[in-house]
Formats: structure tokens, sequence, C-alpha cells
């Protein structure tokens, strides 16, 4: 079989567009189906945008279109679903955490979608092909839902988790426009333990799964990129096997790459988790805080307090590995008001944080926070596009809409004010005077830790900038 993967993008500009972050999820998909004999090609417009022209042509050569979709990216997804079936008759299939958890996810079906695989694909997807090659039934296929003589049918779900060892290493080059100097994805783990009211996880992956240290670090030595991002929604979940992670990378890379992760702040407990990371050449760690307001943290069931944020950001600091901290947040819980958000600017900028990311709070399909905002009719946009951390999309309980959406890009423009610009700036030329004085060899290192918060600074203020611009209608429509 011929067989196109598609991941459409978020609307861009979006906070990680330079990055070319992908999913791994229709690489690793594709390249074990490569692997079995299959032809294939896979576009994803976060690495290079679709031509569409291009993308008709294909289409009538292939014999199958997987498409992937976040709820961001879903009506993009659709809209290539039917530009694909204006050209073909080959099925088309339509995966990822939407059509998995969305109430709607049946509609997919009358938009251009021949099949609906939910949760995991690694095991539906090729069960699905080998039926089609077969003209085989397809009621025994688990988590998969089709039309059968004009009724919908969803088959029974099964939430046996996917062994990742089980599968190959992604192969990126399979990407149309990839490029070596993109940083590489990596999940090393699949799933999270806890259950914040906001996030979806745990209802797409609900059991914790890990791939072996010794193979994500043969996948790092067999691709040598220059930089990797630990796609795992908490690398360090289990903190001896992220240490054997980074020590192996010590012992069996002639050249470590540099890295990033998510983690919860909790890390910084571990004196030696963060000398691992700081010799591995750890570029940055992504940690969700998600907010300043006491009350919020237990509306969100989160976890942690924000004494105990502030304590682990003091051995952050005390270690001096504070400037690899990348802090996210979220604006629009029951507790926030219009303030919330330059409060968190302001307490960010306290902390020495020297990157930050403020979302509007956006109740994504399965989570406990869309449940409780449809049963009490608070839900503005049903448009899942709009479901995407930048657009207000249900009344909150402390201000409108219009003034969560206008607070959330205060507090952004707050922290990434020009006083902090220029702070950072002096900040990066005194450090590079001081190293030079000190006779420091590695003149490009010295360049790139000096100004790294620079660079940070004034591309956040950029980017935000960027974003206002294009959210700035929908504003519009919420001050009505």
């Amino acid at each position: 079989m011929y067989i196109i993967g598609i991941e459409p993008a978020l609307p861009k500009p979006h906070y990680l567009s330079n990055l070319h972050l992908i999913r791994v999820g229709l690489p690793s998909l594709l390249t074990d189906l490569r692997n079995k004999g299959h032809q294939v090609k896979l576009f994803m417009e976060e690495v290079q945008d679709i031509d569409e022209e291009e993308l008709r042509k294909e289409a009538k050569k292939a014999d199958l279109i997987a498409i992937s979709t976040l709820s961001g990216t879903h009506p993009r997804g659709l809209d290539l679903a039917r530009i694909i079936k204006e050209e073909t008759d080959s099925p088309v299939v339509m995966g990822g955490p939407h059509v998995s958890l969305a109430k709607d996810r049946q509609e997919a079906l009358h938009h251009g979608a021949d099949y609906i695989v939910r949760f995991e694909g690694e095991t539906v997807f090729p069960e699905l092909i080998k039926a089609i090659e077969r003209k085989e039934g397809l009621e025994k296929i688990e988590n998969l839902i089709y039309l059968e003589n004009g009724a919908v049918r969803e088959n029974p779900v099964s939430r046996k988790p996917v062994d990742l060892n089980d599968y190959p290493f992604p192969d990126f080059s399979l990407v149309e426009g990839w490029r070596n100097s993109y940083m590489l994805p990596m999940e090393t783990s699949r799933g999270c333990p806890y259950r914040c009211t906001f996030c979806c996880v745990h209802k797409m992956f609900p059991e914790m799964r890990f791939r072996s240290p010794e193979s994500v670090v043969e996948e790092i030595k067999r691709v040598g990129p220059k930089s990797v991002f630990f796609v795992d929604d908490n690398f360090a979940i289990d903190m001896e096997r992220s240490k054997k992670i980074l020590s192996l990378m010590l012992q069996k890379l002639d050249k470590v790459p540099r890295w990033g992760a998510q983690v919860r702040a909790s890390v910084a407990k571990d004196e030696e988790w963060l000398r691992l990371a700081k010799l591995t050449r750890c570029q940055f760690l992504c940690i969700g805080f998600e907010s300043v307001n006491a009350d919020s943290l237990k509306e969100m069931h989160k976890g942690q307090s924000l004494e105990e944020i502030e304590g682990h950001l003091s051995l952050f600091r005390e270690r001096r590995m504070l400037g690899a901290v990348h802090g996210s947040f979220v604006s629009g819980f029951d507790s926030d008001d219009k303030h919330t958000a330059l409060k968190t600017a302001d307490w960010a900028r306290k902390q020495g944080i020297h990157s930050v990311q403020i979302w509007v709070l956006a109740p994504l399909p399965g989570t406990e926070l869309r449940e409780k905002l449809e049963k009490q009719n608070r839900l503005l946009s049903l448009d899942p596009r709009d479901c995407d951390g930048t657009r207000a999309t249900f009344q909150p309980a402390k201000m409108s809409a219009f003034e969560l959406q206008k607070s959330v890009f205060k507090g952004m423009k707050r922290f990434y004010s020009l006083k902090n610009r220029l702070l950072a700036t002096f900040k990066g030329i005194a450090g590079v005077a001081r190293d030079y004085a000190l006779d420091v060899s590695e003149t490009k290192e010295l360049w790139r830790e000096n100004f790294k918060e620079t660079v940070v600074k004034w591309y956040g203020r950029k980017i935000v900038k960027s974003i206002e611009k294009r959210t700035k209608e929908y504003l519009k429509k919420l001050k009505i």
C-alpha cells in the first residue's frame, strides 16, 4: 500500500513556531508500516506548509490517507480530508486526541473521514490496513469507528497499553521538509499519573509505560541530533530511570546533544538529577507551575502548593540551574480574576525565571474542566480551533471572557517588557565581560550562555505581539 500521513499545524504564529516541534505518533506509526513493506510519505505542517496541489496529486496515487489532529488542528484536518476526497475515493483515517475524546467525534465521518481510530493507533492501524487489503469485516477491530450501511458503528474500546519498546525508532526523514538541524522530538514514556482537571493526557493514556534507558540512548546515538526534546509529559516521573538515561548519555555518546524536557518543579529536590542535567547540556526545562493563585492550584488538583513551588525554585537557584527553567502558567480558573495574569508575570520576574508562557485556560474535550463548564452552560465557543490556549472560549467566574483574554496578553507583555528585555541585555554584556576577564576559552559557549536570556526575552516579546495580532478579531467578538 501507498500510505500518506498528514498532521496539520496550529495557526501560526504560536509560541513554539520556530522550533518546528512535531508530535512523534505519525512518524513512529509510518516508520513501522514502512518497515513492514508499505510505501509511505508524511506531511507535517509544523515542519513545512502543505502545498494543496501537491497533496491532491499524491492523494490520487495513495491507497490510504491518515490524518492526526489535536482539538486546535481538527478543523484544518477536516478541510484537508475534504480536499483529498475531491480527488480520490481512497479511504481517509482520522486519529489523535480530538477524535478520541470529543463527544462529537463521529462528525468526522460526515466531513471526509471513512474511519476514526481512537486512542493509541499502533495496534489498531495495522489491523485496519490488513482488513482493507483482505476485504474483511471490521467489527473485531477495537477502538475503530466507521460507517456501515449508512449507520455509524463504534466498536468496543480497549485501553490495553502499547509497549513502547516494541516499535522502531521514528524515521523523521519520512517527513517532507525535515532537516537534521531541527530539534529531535523523542518519546521515552507515555502517560501521566497526575489528574489535573484541565488536562486530557491521563484520559488518552491512563496507564504509564516506559522505554528502556538503553533504547532511548541508542536512538540518540543512531540519529546524532544537535538537540533533543523529550516530549514525555514528565521526563522525570521515574527519577532513577531518568538519571540512568542521562548517565548513559554521558557514557555512550561521543557528543551529547543539548536537550530540553517537561518536568515538575520537584526535580530540584534531587541534587544528583540536576548535576547530571548540567553535565548533559540541559538547555531548558518546561515546568507547569500553572498558577500563583493558591486556590487555583487546589481547584485544578495540581498536587503542589505555591510554597512548595517557591521552595523548589530556591533549589534551582542555589544549584545554578534557574536559567534552564521555562515557566508555564494558565489563567481562567474560577478563583482567578483579571489581575491574576499580571500577578503571575510579577511573581515570575521576582523569582528570576528567564522565560514564561501564560495560557488562556482551554476546556479540552475529555477533561473534567470541560464536563463542568458544559454542565454549567458556560461554554462560549464550540469551535475546536479556538481551543488553543490563546482565546477565551468560556465564561470565567470572576471576570468576562474579554477580560480573561486581554489580561493574559497584558501579563505576557509585562513579563517581556522593554525594561526586562534591556536588563537581560545588560546582564548578558556584563557576563561576557566577566568571562573574558577570566579567560574563558569556549567563546561560542560563552556567548550562548550569557545571551540566552536576552534572546528569549526579545523573541518572547515579538511572538506575543504576533499572537495578539492574530487573535485580535476574536477578542473584538468577545467585547460585543
